[in-house]
């Protein structure tokens, strides 16, 4: 099939309800785009797994609105898929498409900001959660809340339901409050809110990069603040009573639990917003001052991560040593107990990004908080059954935290009325004992829990899991039908609908 290039800035801007331009010239020669089209390369995911890679045939950059519209009607009428590539955060299928379809990176897309709207912010699609909040930060401005990492793109985090930490708020979907979108007719519909096209926004806000390609966001800001945070190691068992937990949510704005499995022992984290100052040390750096700071960051990635991981190996291949290595595991994590106060972002996010060599995949369940101790309780109890077997093992912590429902039709933590709080339990694997039957054994195990209190099933993160074929589909996903028919109207044809996400979500046609 020839490839062809549309000269993007031959069509006037629609409105939401104007008809696509006319297909492209087989003949055009690429018209003046900003940045040509060209041949794609190997994407690879954040974490460097070998499975999650394809080959675009072709890498659209957008830098306008145009761009976007032109790449979107040359992959119809070239009979191609388009996807859409945020930071290739993920863990699942929801990054990937086939080998020789087309990609679009919208990373160069700039949304003009506008600090005329008190407590909202609009933010670029394609830039990263860190060089959103450091924009903001300019600003004297701030989001209530973030994940773990600030390598993902702004529209990539809402479409997977990125979410971080605590009983008061919800996902970085549940912060959106308008967006604009390009269908896969090519489209353009503008302030998409709870108040205009209420389907279409409680669908697009997760949307998993299949309904259309987000051109801006609007999201709930605050002022600047600081949190004071206090890190310590503790004993695990007292936190398999609901009252323990129960007290820690409701008397720490952030509360989390990094459990070391096999073992007895809890990295415990708490964080409480405060009109306390910085730390000393805790700000900006410079010379040698930096590079402590970035030896540290080091030593305790390594500490975290990689040290933990060899032992585990060693413990495999000599469990007689398993008291020692774990005794001597924990005597390093000891020394990284700390506290201290730091701008809202800084204690939000990871003080460390991911070790190139670090390969891992995650499963996060999600179910109501009242059933978190139970519900820990039972994932070590199979992860040390796992272990004792010789049929699978983890050797990175279990984060347990909470965080607030919202609405969005795919959203894990789906609650009508938003105000429900969920715990979740994150379980990492590394690649060379990733096993289905660990999956299978979770879910299962979680499910019947949930069962005994007559709780629908446990939701699970789009962006981690990766495993298609859910059992209980619709009963995980009570909004999901309703999106099925949201994708059917914006895109009908399929344009963004990957093998992954027809299979994970059981759409049909396309």
């Amino acid at each position: 099939m020839t490839r062809s290039l549309w000269h993007p800035h031959a069509v006037a801007s629609p409105s939401s309800s104007s008809s696509p331009p006319a297909p492209p010239s087989l003949d055009s020669d690429g018209g003046d785009w900003r940045v040509p089209p060209r041949p794609g390369q190997v994407v690879r995911n954040w974490g460097g797994n070998p499975q999650l890679t394809w080959r675009p045939g072709l890498l659209f950059t957008a830098t306008s609105e145009d761009e976007v519209r032109a790449a979107i009607q040359t992959a119809r009428h070239d009979g191609r898929r388009l996807k859409v590539l945020g930071a290739r955060h993920s863990y699942s299928g929801v990054l990937n498409d086939d080998d020789g379809e087309y990609a679009l990176d919208v990373s160069r897309m700039v949304v003009p900001g506008d600090g005329s709207r008190p407590g909202a912010a609009i933010l670029s699609p394609g830039q990263t959660l860190k060089t959103a909040v450091q924009a903001l930060d300019e600003r004297g401005l701030a989001l209530a809340n973030l994940g773990t990492h600030a390598a993902q793109t702004v529209a990539g985090a809402v479409a997977t339901n990125t979410h971080g930490t605590g009983r008061a708020f919800p996902g970085l979907s549940g912060m959106v409050k308008r967006l604009d979108v390009i269908d896969g007719l090519g489209r353009i519909h503008r302030g998409i809110s709870r108040d205009h096209e209420p389907e279409l926004f409680l669908a697009l806000r997760s949307g998993l990069g299949i309904l259309g390609v987000t051109t801006s966001l609007t999201l709930d800001v605050r002022p600047q603040f600081n949190i004071a945070l206090e890190r310590t190691v503790e004993s695990l068992p007292p936190f398999f009573d609901q009252k323990r937990i129960d007290n820690e949510v409701s008397r720490h704005d952030w509360f989390e639990l990094y459990v070391l499995p096999y073992t007895k022992s809890a990295v415990v984290i708490r964080k409480n917003e405060t009109a306390e100052p910085v730390s000393p040390g805790r700000g900006s750096a410079n010379g040698l001052a930096a590079v402590w700071r970035w030896l540290q960051e080091r030593f305790r990635c390594f500490v975290v991560n990689d040290l933990y991981k060899w032992l585990v190996a060693v413990m495999l291949r000599a469990p007689g040593l398993a008291d020692e290595i774990f005794a001597l595991q924990r005597l390093f994590l000891a020394t990284q107990s700390a506290a201290f106060v730091d701008r809202s972002d800084r204690a939000l996010l990871a003080e460390y990004e991911r070790n190139p060599w670090q390969h891992l995949w995650e499963i996060e369940l999600f179910f109501p908080v009242a059933h978190t101790a139970e519900c820990l309780q039972r994932v070590c109890e199979i992860l040390e059954r796992g272990k004792r077997n010789q049929d699978f093992v983890t050797e990175f912590p279990i984060h347990v935290r909470t965080v607030r429902g919202d609405d969005s039709y795919l959203s894990p933590a789906y609650c009508p009325d938003s105000e429900r709080t969920f715990g979740v339990i994150s379980v990492p694997q590394n690649p060379v004992n990733d096993r289905a039957d660990l999956f299978e054994a979770l879910t299962d195990a979680l499910d019947a829990i949930m069962d005994g209190h007559r709780e629908r099933p446990v939701g699970l993160h789009w962006g981690k899991n990766r495993y298609t074929g859910l059992k209980r589909l619709e009963e995980r996903y009570p909004g999901l039908e309703a999106f099925r028919q949201v994708r059917q109207r914006l895109d009908p044809d399929g344009v963004f609908l990957t093998p992954w996400a027809k299979a994970a979500l059981k759409i049909d046609g396309g």
